[in-house]
């Protein structure tokens, strides 16, 4: 019993810790551990993506500060707080070119409420855009030139069916 306690368990111990170092080391040279500083642009992987149509990753977002734990707490071009927090490698940096010029603001499409053909425009339609923060007077009609991701028509033509 002398030699279980003092060769056999210290030996057990010694090795299970040489075995978990080596494992920590191959975890950490196959992740590559992303920060984002405070003040940067980046995209979100986009988690219904489901077609290749489809984008990738959604946003631009801009890190406004960090949780506890470390990750990213993300805001919209409105200035809204995104509701979900991400993790970093989630996400994916960006550089934030204006892409607006002037004093133009910028929309964001809450929903498509309608759709219509455009005259002689087979296949061509026009849809009836809610805007972010406005009632339904306010309410537009757009076409798909206008929309800076498509994603919001796919999903108006998936709920469709």
């Amino acid at each position: 019993i002398q030699d279980l306690t003092e060769i056999l368990l210290p030996a057990i111990i010694k090795r299970t810790e040489q075995i978990r170092s080596i494992a920590q080391d191959k975890f950490n040279q196959k992740k590559n551990i992303v920060s984002y500083a405070v003040g940067s642009h980046v995209s979100l992987r986009n988690p219904i993506a489901t077609s290749a149509l489809e984008a990738k990753f959604v946003g631009p977002f801009k890190v406004v500060m960090k949780n506890q734990g470390g990750a990213p707490i993300l805001q919209d071009k409105t200035g809204e707080l995104h509701p979900s927090k991400y993790p970093p490698e989630q996400l994916k940096s960006v550089s934030e070119e204006p892409t607006i010029t002037g004093e133009e603001a910028h929309y964001i499409v809450e929903a498509i409420m309608a759709h219509r053909p455009i005259k002689n425009k087979k296949g061509i339609y026009e849809y009836l855009i809610r805007w972010k923060g406005y009632n339904a007077d306010e309410d537009t009609w757009q076409v798909f030139e206008d929309f800076e991701d498509v994603n919001t028509i796919i999903s108006y033509w998936r709920k469709l069916g």
